[in-house]
């Protein structure tokens, strides 16, 4: 088809070249533009007397003017036919190659986000209103089905995953009514199948965090998503990652999955590299033993004046001036250990510690405390390399090297971490840089923000509140059924711990119901009330009723073999709340429910440079003794007790009672409570 211009044309007009369209392509004075070569598809324009012939070739645009609009629509509709033929084939192999990724796995935010980039990317080509235009079947099913794609929202997104969530639930049914001894919850269930880029699993105390990262370990060998060697299974401890390992073999009977700790992690990364393994530091082994070398060494520093001097200031500025100056030794000994390993973590992004340490109001302290620390710093890195050893924060600090320079490359497609909540940010720039080196690698993470009590150990709860910013595009699931304890325990226990508006809301559900409060209040901390309360549940207690007493600190404990030669119906453990993490108890008794500088919630400080190593303090005050006390609360299966002191009782429990807490009010006692507060 030849197209002509107006007449009017050639007084506007210095060349007058002529145009055609054909199977070939558009033949502008006798030059052929292939249709392979025609980048958008070929469109009209309208002017004010006269329309446009316009089509794009290497991004740049051209046209042919003073074109009635019947001779332009014609040249079109020819064009349509020709330059489809050249171009649907990719049209329509895109449109069938979303469809596949639609449906192969679980359909992650960036897969989502890149066929919608792709589709839109595609579409720039052809026209907006495709109902205008004659296009084959095929071409207008593809177009219009990346047009539906491109106006995809979110809600769209969760419909596909929970689509796929139904279906896996389905076929995989039998294996998840059977791993364990009680099928999986429908919660735990989605948390096996959910395949986010990251994936964070909110676990309660008593909801079976352990059965999800187990289940979800089987469900991906059984689905043949994974292999055993894909996996890297983290623990914070020797002991957990042991019983990581064991619940696998038992439940899944594999015994090739690897369960590390972050020191093991750390240690295996330093062997790769360095073809050898480091060796470790007794000092780095024993806390007894590094506190003693310190405090030798401490006591050789102050064979120097200055030395001397600098610790008698601060002993008499900061510390007790009544104290002897070894008795303050002995303390500030015992300090330096722990500030020695959170200094080497600090220092390993030196700008951010500078900003840390300046911004705290107590410089005169943080300044004086310096000065005693870096000397002794300085001898223990010496020490250290002279034995040619490392202690635990090196391995972090190495394995993070290794692994950001690319020494290390990691293999490992699914990562998965157990109480999350207990990380510190270095640890958890491990886990994100060796997620990062593998391609489509998922990071499954299982922790609850209400149990984050290890702050004093460089944890970051944080990092949990605010996964998705410091690891990217994150599913959660809530695991909101616990097995451990009723509903009067949970309803009191979550209802106080999220009166912090940073923690994570959910509702939990119990699978034990309860009609009356199982928290008891008693006025009196005192062993006499103990005894008498220890006395009442002997007398109705089948042998054996476990029962765990808890205190935040170790002094406040009773003597646990005593307690045991007295009352033969009862199993009667002792611990710190801290200590008493991850286990349960048939009944609960809480002692040390007092104000004051070693009370509940505790008010001793923490030296401003100690404070300022760790994590920045949360705004929300005792928002981690808040947490403590919840994690105190949630070891019992049925029952829990709580005795403070009438004369300075706990700023918690004056929480309880001014809020109206469903608790029992002093059921030994016949005066009442309320009143006595």
């Amino acid at each position: 088809m030849q197209l002509q211009r107006y007449w009017l044309s050639k007084f506007f007009i210095k060349n007058h070249v002529s145009l055609k369209v054909n199977h070939q392509g558009i033949l502008l004075n006798n030059t052929l533009i292939n249709w392979s070569e025609i980048d958008t598809f070929p469109h009209i324009e309208s002017h004010f007397f006269f329309c446009s012939f316009n089509w794009q070739v290497n991004s740049i645009q051209h046209q042919f003017n003073w074109v009635s609009k019947k001779n332009a629509l014609n040249a079109v509709k020819e064009a349509v036919i020709h330059w489809t033929k050249i171009k649907r084939k990719p049209l329509i192999n895109l449109a069938n190659s979303i469809k596949v990724k639609m449906n192969k796995g679980y359909l992650r935010k960036c897969t989502f986000d890149d066929i919608q980039r792709t589709a839109a990317s595609q579409l720039i080509y052809w026209p907006k209103k495709i109902e205008l235009f004659s296009f084959d079947k095929k071409t207008y099913q593809a177009l219009q089905f990346l047009h539906l794609v491109v106006n995809w929202g979110d809600k769209h997104l969760v419909a596909f995953q929970n689509n796929y969530i139904d279906k896996q639930k389905s076929i995989y049914q039998n294996y998840f009514q059977s791993m364990e001894s009680n099928p999986l919850t429908d919660k735990q269930q989605t948390a096996c199948i959910v395949d986010e880029q990251n994936n964070l699993v909110l676990a309660g105390a008593g909801t079976g965090k352990t059965s999800a990262m187990v289940g979800r370990v089987g469900y991906l060998l059984n689905s043949n998503q994974a292999t055993e060697s894909d996996f890297l299974l983290l623990a914070f401890g020797t002991k957990a990652a042991n019983e990581m390992k064991l619940r696998i073999e038992e439940k899944l009977n594999l015994q090739s999955i690897k369960v590390n700790t972050f020191h093991s992690l750390g240690l295996s990364i330093i062997t790769s590299v360095e073809s050898k393994p480091p060796n470790i530091s007794e000092l780095a082994a024993s806390d007894i033993k590094k506190q003693n070398w310190i405090r030798f060494q401490f006591k050789q520093l102050l064979a120097q004046s200055d030395f001397k001097s600098k610790t008698q200031k601060y002993c008499q500025t900061f510390l007790n001036a009544h104290k002897t100056l070894d008795r303050n030794i002995d303390d500030i000994s015992k300090s330096l250990s722990q500030l020695i390993g959170l200094y080497k973590l600090g220092l390993f992004d030196k700008k951010q510690l500078q900003t840390r340490l300046s911004q705290h109001k107590d410089h005169n302290q943080i300044k004086a405390e310096l000065e005693l620390l870096s000397p002794i710093y300085q001898l223990y890195q010496k020490h250290l390399l002279a034995h040619d050893e490392i202690d635990f924060e090196d391995m972090i600090i190495k394995a993070i090297h290794y692994v950001e320079t690319n020494k290390f490359k990691s293999n490992w497609k699914h990562i998965l971490v157990d109480e999350f909540q207990d990380i510190s940010e270095p640890r958890a720039r491990l886990v994100k840089t060796l997620k990062n080196q593998v391609a489509k690698a998922s990071l499954f993470c299982v922790g609850d923000d209400w149990q984050a009590i290890y702050r004093f150990t460089g944890a970051d709860v944080n990092l949990t509140t605010q996964f998705e910013n410091y690891f990217g595009t994150t599913q959660t699931t809530a695991l909101d059924k616990t097995f451990r304890f009723n509903n009067s325990i949970s309803d009191i226990a979550s209802t106080f711990v999220m009166q912090n508006p940073a923690q994570s809301h959910k509702k939990m559900l119990t699978h034990n119901l309860e009609n009356k409060p199982k928290i008891s209040l008693y006025q009196g901390d005192n062993e006499d009330k103990l005894n008498h309360i220890l006395t009442e549940i002997n007398n109705q207690a089948q042998p054996s009723l476990s029962i765990y007493i808890l205190a935040r600190y170790k002094f406040n404990l009773p003597d646990i073999a005593l307690l045991n030669s007295m009352y033969n119906n009862l199993n009667i453990k002792i611990d710190t709340f801290h200590a008493s993490k991850g286990n349960e108890s048939d009944q609960v008794i809480i002692l040390g429910l007092k104000s004051g500088k070693y009370g509940f919630p505790a008010e001793k400080k923490v030296s401003p440079l100690l404070d300022s190593l760790l994590p920045k303090p949360e705004s929300f005050e005792h928002a981690e003794e808040r947490r403590l006390f919840y994690v105190a609360l949630t070891r019992a299966k049925h029952q829990v007790h709580l005795l403070y002191d009438a004369n300075k009782p706990s700023q918690f429990v004056i929480e309880l009672i001014d809020n109206n807490y469903a608790i029992e009010y002093n059921p030994i006692s016949t005066s009442k409570l309320k009143e006595a507060v």
